[in-house]
């Protein structure tokens, strides 16, 4: 049988009663990207030199970073529903809304 990790994800995701986000397998792409980064290490272990920008890392001003993704976990309008409680668009989400705890404002959804 084969599943996908986006299966594994929503079958998670419809388990739980209480969400905890942390608790979510990866997405495909979060694996794929940390996939390319461990080849990138083995090559260098191999004493190859790679370029690792082609290999899950992005030049930053103080050099490289990891790319864990390029992907959203779940779409920001599903966010929005399950953790945002905002009753008035106008005002913005407030300090007790879920997704502000979340680091996530949705004022434009």
């Amino acid at each position: 049988m084969s599943t996908s990790l986006s299966i594994l994800r929503y079958v998670v995701f419809r388990g739980k009663k209480k969400l905890d986000m942390k608790s979510l397998p990866p997405t495909e792409e979060a694996t794929r990207q940390h996939s390319y980064r461990v080849y990138a290490q083995i090559q260098m272990w191999l004493g190859r030199s790679p370029n690792i920008s082609d290999w899950g890392w992005r030049k930053e001003e103080f050099g490289f970073v990891p790319i864990t993704t390029i992907a959203e976990p779940i779409p920001p309008s599903l966010l929005k529903k399950l953790f945002c409680a905002c009753k008035s668009s106008e005002n913005g989400c407030g300090n007790r809304c879920g997704c502000r705890k979340l680091g996530r404002y949705f004022d434009r959804l």
